[in-house]
């Protein structure tokens, strides 16, 4: 092979977001575990049951391991349910109504059928009926994505026997691969369920107060937020709370044409209303867009190891011609770590039965939603809508306690799709973007005053720690995606034709990466028939150089798999002879967290389940001198 392939079935694990998060944290538990540290054999088990070798454990404990493996490797098998249209077989009916009543959907703030049900999965929530209760096509689907998920759950039992654990006398100690599978799956379930926050953040922006300083004595300048203007204790401070907005928010759009791009401003809005917002953390500089939570703005500050400030890495996001309130008419403008939501119609399908499905009408059932236009009566308010970014209600800031590493501190953007988009489509209620920098002092290696000795007491840079949440998401049957783009602006120090893909390893050895810190995966190079728009990556993500070089940024994922580049967009459309590349100067990429398009052995809504009706995608940039990344897994740094 000379190019890369790509899969034009790759599309459909994104609709079983649980699932897919559990499997790539069980993944990443294995390979912590069978790394064998310090360059030795890895544990008995981790090459397969047969293979003699490895360096300690017990018969039992190598075979439990071994059964685990064996049971994660069914969960990428394509097929994660049964054929849709056979056993559910109904294509007339796509409202939300419809689907609501089949299914018992009540939501906190009422609607749909089934009160006073009790909770499912432990969570004593009422979201669903009980699979007892539903109608034989909708218990057929529903019971069938849970057998799927019971590869996971079989996983797990493999290595909670007692005779699983590989060392002698910690009986009472859970598998190291449990362990630290049970602390991903808890710290991605914290992010999404964090209803401390919630509450506090929804009486603030009903008080419509702003951030005081750090003597309590009055709001925040409105030209920005350093981070040591707040005390640091642990708690959330609004920053920023926006004022009454026109309409319902989160984009506009005819019945049946497209969203807006860009959320919609604040009433009687001033030049400034939608100006970026700078903040100022220890390791990195950004800025939110006042209107849509995107940031406009984001550089690595860096430090010599004497605690001088250096000058500021590249600017990744869109820089001051982009960000500014005044920017020309063509300046592109910034569409990074931005929430994006897309309802489809049938005309979006054209282009896949036309080039891929194109055996009529047996694929087209599979890879489309039949009847779906004449399935919607009565008519939403907006047929279709592509390009919808949700509006900023609010943001939060909270500064750590100081520890022995440094505290950390976070910024959480409150953000409102449209209200039709809740009820008639499948938004969320709510939706957060929370961006993280962990404690740890991070210093930069870039001073060439330093010794020798200074570099080598130097950590590496920290991370930034992206996190987007959607909180009471809508289930629908409507073709649907929920993207976090990474799209710079014209003002960003982006080498376009830089970015690259990490794919099992890379091909750059064991980390993935070449010596300059980039992966090896083109998406660029994709063979004829293969799929140039719609990638899977592993937990390293997707990396990309500075203009004009210098610095590399990387966009680790932890949950989501899917990339597009270019264009957000989940058809699988194959690469053609003549096919243009995909616009990564223009579009940048984006993460697929959702998505619903295919018609065939997937779960059609989300949530189908109560552990899905608030979600969360971790992500994790780290921008580094060009030649001096670590390479490997993305890195995590502390807790979220």
């Amino acid at each position: 092979m000379t190019a890369e392939v790509g899969d034009t079935w790759i599309h459909g694990p994104a609709s079983d977001v649980t699932r897919l998060a559990d499997y790539r944290a069980a993944l990443r538990a294995r390979r912590a575990f069978c790394g064998g540290g310090a360059g030795g054999p890895p544990p008995r088990g981790c090459s397969g049951a047969d293979d003699p070798g490895g360096a300690s454990g017990s018969d039992a404990a190598a075979s439990a391991v071994d059964e685990f493996s064996r049971m994660i490797a069914k969960v990428p098998e394509h097929t994660w349910g049964v054929a849709f249209g056979p056993y559910f077989g109904d294509f007339t009916n796509y409202t939300n109504a419809w689907l609501h009543d089949g299914i018992g959907w009540m939501d906190e703030e009422g609607g749909g059928g089934g009160g006073g049900r009790g909770g499912e999965e432990g969570t004593g929530r009422p979201f669903f009926k009980p699979d007892a209760e539903l109608a034989p096509n909708y218990a057929a689907v529903v019971r069938s994505w849970r057998r799927q998920y019971r590869y996971l759950e079989a996983a797990r039992r493999a290595l909670m026997a007692p005779t699983a654990r590989p060392a002698a006398g910690a009986l009472a100690a859970p598998h190291p691969i449990l362990e630290a599978w049970d602390a991903d799956v808890a710290e991605r379930a914290a992010l999404a369920a964090d209803e401390v926050f919630a509450r506090e953040a929804a009486a603030a922006m009903m008080r419509g107060e702003v951030a005081v300083d750090a003597d309590g004595r009055g709001p925040l300048p409105r030209k920005g937020l350093d981070a040591l203007d707040l005390p640091a204790d642990g708690k959330w401070r609004p920053v920023f709370v926006a004022r009454a907005r026109g309409g319902s928010g989160g984009g506009s759009g005819s019945g049946s044409g497209s969203g807006s791009d860009r959320g919609q401003p604040p009433t009687n809005a001033d030049a400034d209303d939608c100006a970026p917002f700078p903040i100022k953390l220890v390791h990195w500089t950004l800025a939110f867009d006042r209107c849509t939570g995107g940031l406009t703005s984001l550089r690595r500050r860096r430090w010599d190891g004497r605690g001088r400030e250096l000058p500021p890495g590249a600017e990744w996001a869109g820089g001051p011609a982009a960000a500014s309130a005044s920017a020309a008419p063509s300046a592109r403008p910034a569409h990074f770590a931005e929430l994006r939501y897309d309802v489809y119609g049938e005309e979006d399908y054209e282009p896949t039965w036309k080039h891929y499905a194109y055996v009529r009408p047996v694929w087209v059932g599979d890879f489309g939603k039949l009847n779906l236009t004449d399935g919607l009566q009565p008519p939403p308010k907006r047929r279709r809508v592509v390009g919808a970014v949700p509006a900023l209600a609010a943001s939060f800031f909270r500064r750590d306690p100081p520890s022995a590493a440094g505290g950390g501190a976070s910024v959480r953007l409150v953000l409102r799709f449209a209200d039709d988009l809740v009820r008639e489509a499948g938004a969320p209620r709510q939706a957060w973007v929370d961006i993280r920098e962990p404690s740890g002092d991070g210093n930069d290696d870039d001073d060439d005053d330093d010794d020798d000795d200074d570099r080598r007491r130097r950590p590496p840079p920290r991370p930034l720690v992206v996190a987007a949440v959607w909180r009471r998401k809508t289930p629908t049957r409507r073709p649907e995606a929920l993207w976090l783009r990474f799209a710079p602006g014209s003002g960003a120090a982006v080498d376009a034709a830089s970015w690259r893909l990490s794919k099992v390893g890379g091909g750059g050895g064991a980390s993935g990466s070449t010596t300059d810190g980039l992966f090896t995966v083109s998406p660029f190079d994709v063979a004829v028939n293969g799929s140039h728009a719609m990638h899977a990556v592993s937990d390293d993500g997707v990396a990309v150089r500075s203009s004009p070089g210098g610095e590399v940024l990387r966009i680790g994922t932890l949950d989501a798999a899917l990339v597009a580049a270019g264009a957000p967009r989940p058809f699988p459309v194959p690469r053609r002879a003549g096919t243009p590349p995909p616009d990564l100067a223009g579009e940048g990429i984006s993460y697929c967290a959702y998505n619903n398009v295919w018609g065939t052995n997937w779960p059609m809504w989300s949530p189908w389940r109560a552990r899905e009706v608030d979600a969360a995608f971790r992500f994790v940039l780290t921008a580094e001198r060009e030649g001096g990344g670590r390479g490997g897994e993305a890195e995590r740094g502390a807790q979220i």
